[in-house]
């Protein structure tokens, strides 16, 4: 695979959970209950600025992910995902949370041969998959999307959110099966097979 471990556990998990951007990059402990096995999202929204918390159970997957991520965390940063990068302003290295990911997407869509993708094209990814895969209909892709309104879920698909676990189980399925299969073959084909972008 053309992204490394923390790349690749940093995508698995926009696609199994669909979130949004900033609300994975956002991510820190204190979001994930690994007892009940219990993720939070946070969306603050446009409009009113209020943030919205729901809270959804998590596949084996993420479980697993979260996981690995949680024994190489950092020793004083909160967050899930974070890296250590070179600050051109301040002519220094510094760890820290992602905060723009355009070019973390383009180099490793140029290292495996694909066409370009930003995260948010993730999240149109894992709709569209719950559509033609998993048969979902309307209702449940809204609430696994979070959408206030289905007039928005209409444009993706073309409290515990428990209605939101067979999705992502079965992204969670769908992956880990997709995965398993590119140990044998290139990972360029389920990229292509959705064409991101």
């Amino acid at each position: 695979m053309a992204a490394t471990p923390d790349q690749k556990d940093l995508i698995l998990t926009y696609l199994v959970t669909g979130g949004r951007k900033s609300e994975i990059l956002k991510w820190e402990w204190s979001d994930i209950d690994f007892k009940n096995k219990i993720y939070a999202l946070h969306t603050r929204k446009s409009g009113s600025g209020e943030v919205k918390t729901t809270y959804h159970e998590m596949p084996a997957l993420l479980c697993d992910i979260l996981e690995r991520r949680f024994k190489k965390r950092h020793p004083t940063l909160p967050y899930v995902f974070w890296h250590k990068f070179w600050d051109r302003k301040k002519k220094e290295w510094r760890e820290d949370r992602y905060q723009n990911l355009n070019r973390f997407t383009e180099r490793i869509c140029k290292k495996a041969g694909v066409p370009k993708f930003n995260l948010h094209q993730l999240r149109h990814l894992a709709t569209a998959i719950l559509k033609e895969r998993g048969d979902m209909g309307l209702a449940k892709l809204q609430r696994f999307l979070r959408h206030d309104h289905q007039k928005t879920t209409e444009i993706y698909a073309g409290h515990l959110e428990t209605g939101t676990k067979a999705q992502t189980d079965f992204l969670a399925d769908f992956w880990e099966k997709k995965l398993g299969e590119s140990d044998k073959t290139s990972t360029k084909t389920s990229t292509e097979q959705y064409k991101i972008g």
